[in-house]
């Protein structure tokens, strides 16, 4: 189970039930896969909070996967494809900025991870060279 993407960076405040549906999606989808006693019942709120988001009818969650991957190919191939609505598709919908399409189908972490795997490092290698005179110490 995977969630939709997300492209809700923009406009936070005009639709407020599309990210909380989104995170109780995942916390559903937590649920699913830590609590096999009640499976069907998070499969079920998994399955209609997607609906809601993303609007695929009739799909079961082995079939979710593939259908989402192909919809958003679709849609990514040609804008006016109609194989999906619901929250995200209304957003999409209601793009107006030169750039802004673009930027909701790419994931704004990928862009900063190099910086971030960098700094990470460094601050290893930094803590490291601060630490040396101290645990030198205890030789």
């Amino acid at each position: 189970m995977t969630c939709v993407p997300s492209v809700w960076r923009r406009r936070a405040t005009s639709k407020p039930r599309a990210p909380s549906n989104a995170y109780d999606a995942n916390a559903d989808e937590s649920r699913y896969l830590l609590g096999r006693d009640h499976r069907a019942t998070h499969e079920a709120a998994f399955l209609a909070k997607s609906e809601s988001l993303y609007g695929m009818k009739g799909v079961d969650l082995p079939s979710y996967e593939p259908r989402l991957a192909d919809t958003w190919k679709a849609y990514r191939a040609d804008h006016e494809d109609k194989r999906f609505t619901g929250e995200l598709r209304r957003e999409l919908d209601n793009i107006t900025f030169p750039g802004e399409r673009a930027a909701a189908g790419r994931d704004t972490l990928s862009g900063r991870l190099p910086w971030a795997v960098a700094c990470l490092l460094a601050a290893a290698v930094l803590a490291a060279l601060g630490l040396r005179p101290r645990l030198a110490e205890f030789r």
